[in-house]
């Protein structure tokens, strides 16, 4: 496996495996997200300018990208610290548990540190357990609650 940075030619595969995570989502979390985002006008949009501006990681086995990584520094102004955050990430059904999620974290969070921040978030869906065992044994604590009404 080959942890590298995001090119733009790596952008549909990166859409692919993003509207993967939607179409998990959607099924078992969150049915409000909007179908097929992703490989939409915007969602090419919004996954060009993340990997020109982003930090956007791609993990490799036989030249073939079977999972990435999104994360951006963000700035909150009532915080005397930066934070790194976890925007988004998915590894191809077919490559789940093999450590490359791992990976890719590490990956992320060195990036970050090299830059000063040591402060990281990631959200999850309140059902995932899934995503959430990960995040905790990446070792991420549950700091807040969401509420929604619709």
């Amino acid at each position: 496996m080959r942890i590298r940075k995001a090119e733009l030619k790596d952008l549909s595969r990166i859409q692919e495996l993003n509207n993967e995570l939607f179409e998990l989502e959607i099924a078992n979390f969150d049915k409000y997200l909007i179908k097929d985002w992703p490989l939409s006008n915007e969602g090419k949009t919004y996954f060009e300018n993340a990997i020109k501006e982003s930090f956007v990681a791609v993990a490799e086995i036989d030249n073939k990208i079977v999972g990435y990584l999104l994360g951006e520094e963000t700035d909150i102004p009532y915080y005397n610290f930066k934070i790194a955050e976890l925007c988004n990430m998915c590894i191809d059904g077919n490559y789940r548990k093999q450590g490359i999620g791992n990976a890719l974290y590490k990956e992320f969070e060195s990036y970050f540190r090299m830059k000063g921040i040591s402060h990281f978030v990631v959200t999850a869906s309140f059902k995932n357990e899934s995503a959430k065992a990960f995040y905790k044994k990446m070792g991420f604590e549950e700091a807040n609650s969401t509420f929604v009404k619709f």
